[in-house]
């Protein structure tokens, strides 16, 4: 493999630190192979913290075009059972490129709701890029969000019920070690689909 060719896009976007972790975990698996990742994240800042930590090159998106083709990990947190906006943004951005999605949710990868985010993800990724798969894990979810759902009228299509609530403070752990080992023997596997 040239060296052109082992360069790939990392994308990353992250709030509450969770797709962050992951993406670190990509990173340091990229570097052992001899891959030469290029940053780009939202907000900012998380590139400028990783290009910093991992000495890579951080590029803004009017650079995209500089590197036509090049393949992409895509780390997004799920909002709304898909991608993130900031992610889905990006995605609009790209075509023709060969998309590894890494995600961070609040209920269980493997839960009919999981499933259904996978779909999502591979419907939006197929719309301009092809999909080479998507691997999801648990992440944090936000107190203030749980606590704020467990104020609501037991009603409200949003309320914790005792089994939400267990859900929501269970998530509190993740990513963990094994979600994040997870991550690393994803990509592992996948390289060579890119």
């Amino acid at each position: 493999m040239s060296n052109k060719e082992k360069k790939i896009i990392l994308w990353v976007s992250s709030i509450t630190g969770n797709t962050k972790s992951i993406a670190c975990i990509l990173l340091e698996r990229l570097l052992e192979k001899g891959y030469v990742p290029k940053v780009l994240s939202s907000p900012t800042a998380i590139a400028d913290e990783l290009a910093d930590l991992y000495k890579v090159e951080k590029i803004q998106e009017r650079d995209l075009a500089d590197d036509a083709g090049l393949p992409v990990l895509l780390c997004f947190w799920c909002r709304r059972g898909g991608l993130d906006d900031r992610s889905a943004d990006f995605l609009k951005k790209i075509q023709g490129r060969r998309v590894l999605a890494f995600g961070t949710m609040g209920s269980y990868p493997d839960s009919e709701y999981g499933q259904a985010v996978a779909g999502s993800v591979k419907e939006q990724i197929e719309t301009e890029n092809e999909y080479a798969g998507l691997y999801l894990c648990r992440g944090r979810i936000d107190e203030r969000r749980t606590e704020k759902r467990r104020q609501l009228p037991a009603v409200h299509r949003h309320y914790l019920d005792d089994e939400g609530y267990e859900r929501h403070l269970s998530s509190r752990k993740h990513p963990d070690e094994d979600d994040k080992r997870g991550a690393a023997e994803y990509l592992d596997r996948k390289l060579s689909l890119l």
